[in-house]
């Protein structure tokens, strides 16, 4: 992999466009490529910095085991709610309603008909 361009560089760029000049006369003179002074303008432009981005591709090890601890705590969470939903449903007999209704959206899919099952929270 390769090294980012000196700051000299990026400042002698970002020089000749405050000076006019444009992107191919700038590369020619440089010696850099077209696209790489026009992103360097770009970066400038919209978020102010002018140093090489920081390099990319690599997870820190640090970061993977934060994701690993965060899939974790979400999968508990995940399961406590199951819990409780499937408590709730139990106590409250809204789960033969919900089922019902389940089946009258397949009927529906199915068939392209009505729905004919109503779903009541009184009942």
């Amino acid at each position: 992999m390769g090294s980012a361009y000196s700051q000299d560089l990026r400042d002698r760029v970002l020089g000749c466009y405050d000076r006019g000049m444009s992107t191919k006369q700038i590369a020619d003179v440089l010696i850099v490529s077209p696209a790489w002074a026009r992103r360097v303008r770009q970066q400038r432009r919209e978020t102010g910095q002018t140093s090489a981005r920081p390099p990319g591709g690599v997870i820190p090890r640090q970061s993977i085991a934060s994701a690993i601890n965060l899939i974790v705590f979400i999968e508990r969470v995940a399961g406590t709610l199951g819990r409780r939903v499937s408590s709730i449903v139990e106590v409250t007999g809204f789960g033969a309603q919900v089922q019902s209704a389940a089946r009258a959206d397949e009927h529906q899919q199915l068939t392209g008909g009505a729905r004919y099952a109503h779903v009541s929270m009184t009942d």
